[in-house]
């Protein structure tokens, strides 16, 4: 759809997120940058005394708390600010200035995390029993006692924070290679038409119908990795190095173990989901069976694994037109639930129209200070409503957390996050399956369905085994070349896709162009939120017992304890195993109906 508002300020207000309301000018911005001073130099008058008493540790606790508040509520001011226009120098400069605070004042309060590594459980606990302030700070200072063994002194933690420029050195060097300085060239489709290949455009390109735009496009990427292959391997093979020696400094038994430790999450987890995948995939290679039947290919290769099925869809809606539509779709989350939604549509939580200079893509803030503000880019598209309803689920578990949670433990960790959104896309999917006469509709969502799961459950699944082994490898003392990496995905590769599907030589190059991998066993939380969502949406769906219910107290408890627990406090136990069942089953189903079409 053909966006009607060339300036942001011909756009309704009803459309435009309202930033006044969180400050109504820059003088009040600069007068709560004058208040964080004033809680910094009250912070001070505690050093050295921090854990004296229980009152000391309360009232810093309560000056950092004020602090972080009014900070988020800066950061939010300025890069929304600069998310609606990037082209401002105003808030790039903002963003840049607030970006030297946060630095100054981190180096004045740096002595706090210092005299908290004293703490330990016997005290904690004699001060909690003396003041019952701290209690709302006790899941969070249980978190620094199970990490202080794993802080090193001052004067080496000042070391490591000096030589960070060069520590991260593989990932900025891949992230130049692999952005800044790329250049895929130009690929010709089935006429003959040449079109500039981008990372933007090779999503689209390797989803088209046409497949010779898809191989080119397939080949033509991977080929530029082939041709760096071996910087790649070097930024790689630096950054996991990088993490293995920090992580063994830090006393941790494995990089894995290190960067688990945040979400209290035992290795073995991570390694039992990764078997539980495997062992299921016989479901991914029926998925490519029915691909390579459903569009009619003679044979399957990797550029056709991501087709879509887009023929007679719907590509104009209106922005009432969505709004309806996730109003029906999501109603079977309930009164209160639905209030919050309303109020998002009608309080300017969205920001709709794409304009010049504004950012791209979509997100949802998860901010405790201010409303949940979400970013879209209309244009009126079947994707443009899938992200609404993504990126709302995002939105509307903040507004929980926010409402049910003190400030200290609303904000959610990132395993949690994907788990409201994809509930959200499911249960839009569902509506749409069951409220449509329209078989290209039909046909649509349940390739959408079966899309989603084989890039969020496997594919996920399929990087996150990829970096356990090459890290193990490199913890075992063997020295990683750039063919022992392309082995590793090559053999990955016709592991997870099976017989059906023909690999491409150049596709084991693939590995060197996934940023997740210096996100550092991050992906897995992919998969896991999208299995725990189907037990969530279809639960609801069917009106299982408790199973609503469960659900707003999963969103309602933000950050308040370790995950796992959250979860299984919420009727879902992922530690028991079997995280797949539930989904599979409605994955197999699904298949089912699109064969029959």
């Amino acid at each position: 759809m053909e966006n009607k508002y060339d300036d942001i300020s011909n756009i309704p207000s009803k459309y435009r997120w309202d930033l006044d309301s969180i400050y109504a000018s820059m003088d009040a911005y600069y007068e709560d940058m004058e208040e964080c001073r004033r809680v910094v130099e009250e912070l001070k008058k505690f050093k050295g005394k921090v854990l004296s008493n229980a009152s000391n540790l309360q009232n810093v606790l309560d000056l950092e708390l004020k602090l972080d508040l009014l900070l988020d509520k800066m950061s939010n001011y300025i890069s929304l600010n600069n998310s609606l226009d990037t082209r401002v120098g105003l808030y790039d400069s903002k963003l840049n200035e607030l970006m030297d605070f946060y630095s100054k004042l981190e180096l004045e309060t740096n002595f706090i995390s210092e005299e908290l590594k004293k703490l330990d459980i016997d005290l904690l606990n004699r001060y909690l029993k003396e003041n019952e302030n701290l209690h709302i700070y006790e899941f969070n200072l249980k978190k620094v006692i199970r990490v202080n063994e794993h802080i090193l002194s001052l004067e080496a933690e000042n070391i490591l924070s000096a030589l960070s420029p060069v520590l991260n050195a593989g990932e900025d060097i891949f992230s130049k290679l692999d952005d800044a300085d790329s250049d895929y060239g130009e690929v010709e489709d089935k006429d003959g038409r040449r079109h500039k290949l981008t990372g933007g455009t090779f999503s689209t390109y390797i989803s088209s119908s046409d497949r010779i735009l898809r191989k080119n496009a397939d080949e033509a990427m991977h080929e530029y990795y082939k041709k760096h292959a071996n910087t790649f391997a070097s930024c790689l093979l630096t950054h996991v190095k990088t993490n293995v020696i920090e992580s063994h400094l830090r006393n941790y038994n494995s990089a894995l173990e290190r960067f688990l430790s945040s979400d209290n999450i035992d290795v073995s987890f991570y390694h039992n989901f990764i078997k539980e995948v495997n062992a299921n995939l016989k479901t991914l290679h029926r998925m490519m069976k029915i691909y390579k039947e459903k569009f009619a290919l003679d044979e399957m290769h990797t550029y056709d694994m991501r087709i879509k099925y887009a023929d007679g869809v719907k590509q104009n809606y209106t922005i009432e037109e969505m709004q309806d539509i996730l109003l029906k779709a999501l109603s079977p989350l309930g009164q209160e639930y639905m209030d919050g939604v309303r109020e998002a549509f009608s309080n300017n939580w969205v920001d709709y129209y794409e304009t010049k200079g504004k950012r791209s893509g979509a997100f949802s803030t998860t901010t405790v200070t201010t409303k949940p503000y979400l970013l879209l880019n209309y244009t009126g598209s079947f994707d443009d409503l899938e992200t609404l309803a993504h990126e709302l689920g995002h939105s509307m578990h903040t507004f929980f957390a926010n409402k049910y949670c003190d400030k200290v433990n609303a904000s959610y960790p990132i395993f949690l996050a994907e788990i409201a959104s994809t509930t959200n896309e499911l249960l839009l999917n569902n509506y749409l399956l069951n409220h449509t006469d329209d078989v290209n509709l039909k046909k649509y969502v349940l390739n959408n369905l079966i899309s989603m799961y084989k890039s969020t459950i496997f594919r996920q699944t399929e990087f996150a085994e990829f970096e356990s082994i090459i890290y193990e490898k490199i913890e075992n003392g063997d020295n990683m070349s750039t063919d022992d990496f392309t082995k590793i995905y090559y053999d990955l590769q016709k592991k997870y896709y099976g017989s059906g599907v023909i690999q491409d030589d150049y596709i084991k190059y693939e590995c060197f162009r996934i940023p997740h991998f210096y996100y550092n066993f991050y992906v897995y939380k992919y998969a896991t939120s999208l299995a725990i969502s189907y037990r969530f949406a279809y639960g609801i769906l069917n009106n299982e017992e408790g199973m609503l219910e469960n659900y707003l107290k999963f969103l309602k408890s933000g950050g308040r304890a370790y995950s796992l627990e959250i979860l299984k406090s919420c009727g879902i136990d992922v530690q028991k195993g079997n995280i797949l069942d539930y989904s599979i089953k409605m994955i197999e189903k699904y298949m089912d109906e699109f064969e029959k079409m």
